[in-house]
């Protein structure tokens, strides 16, 4: 299994926005309507291709749920950012009816398939990645996280953290709570 680090989630939201404002900046009607002589072709595309495959890529980059949701609104958010921005550049006199007149009721239902479609994903990718740190190979204790290595880097068999004093339970030793309870009354 390979592991992603946490660090990168910011980035990887920042960059589901950028890929939805990208596509959303692309001349895909211009392109449509000389190609096929419709330009409702490229937003067909964009909403429904284009948008979906940015969420799933980014949930398969960073396989984690919120992040996957969050970057498939975010995705759909950048696009109909840019859109509005190629309607109006100037962003400072934008208003409620010319947002609301701008955003197409398409859009909000591709945002929750953008969220559904980087969810899936997300979960099929948790079986080879995942985001997160690694767990150790080695024992450590609960309480403080002290590794409990011995002189040789073989796991220390007491009772307790040489660190902390913890009462350790380890299911590689044979010690139980009663055999740890029994071994510090002696």
């Amino acid at each position: 299994m390979r592991y992603i680090p946490p660090s990168i989630e910011p980035l990887m939201l920042l960059a589901t926005a950028a890929t939805g404002a990208i596509i959303g900046f692309a001349p895909l009607q211009q392109i449509a309507a000389s190609m096929v002589g419709r330009a409702g072709i490229g937003n067909l595309v964009a909403v429904n291709l284009l948008l979906p495959l940015a969420s799933i890529a980014g949930a398969v980059v960073f396989p984690r749920y919120r992040t996957a949701i969050g970057g498939g609104l975010l995705v759909v958010v950048g696009f109909t950012v840019a859109r509005l921005l190629l309607a109006q550049p100037r962003f400072w006199s934008w208003s409620v009816p010319f947002v609301a007149a701008q955003v197409s009721p398409i859009l909000v239902a591709a945002a929750f398939g953008c969220m559904v479609f980087g969810a899936v994903a997300a979960a099929l990718t948790q079986t080879v990645r995942r985001a997160g740190s690694p767990p150790p190979l080695y024992a450590t204790c609960v309480h403080c996280g002290y590794e409990l290595l011995g002189p040789h880097g073989q796991q220390q068999a007491s009772a307790r953290c040489p660190e902390c004093g913890e009462i350790l339970i380890s299911s590689s030793t044979s010690y139980t709570r009663d055999d740890a309870d029994r071994s510090s009354r002696n």
